[in-house]
């Protein structure tokens, strides 16, 4: 696998957090950034005459959202937090050996 895109924290307690890590990551997110915003601009005039269009939108809005962050997750290196850091050092060094 090529360098992950992403980072993938994953935190005690539920919490998760995925952050670019490069530059696909960073392109990848601006491309997320404008395919959420575009549409807006394009809604306004057609919320005057139909409110119920807005319905579609918020569910398109959330589908992308949901795609991106399955996207994310499978371009991303998983860090688990609960691990001290000699531990994730030495799982470093194990996933590298595992690739030669």
């Amino acid at each position: 696998m090529d360098e992950p895109w992403f980072t993938y924290w994953v935190r005690p307690g539920g919490k998760r957090n995925i952050n670019p890590r490069n530059a696909k990551g960073w392109a990848t997110l601006a491309i997320f950034v404008v395919l959420v915003t575009i549409p807006s601009f394009f809604l306004g005039p057609w919320l005057d005459r139909n409110k119920w269009l807005l319905v579609p939108y918020i569910a398109g809005i959330g589908l992308v959202t949901f795609g991106f962050i399955r996207f994310a997750i499978t371009k991303s290196e998983r860090v688990e937090l609960d691990l001290t850091p000699d531990e994730l050092a030495e799982f470093r060094a194990w996933k590298r050996r595992g690739k030669r």
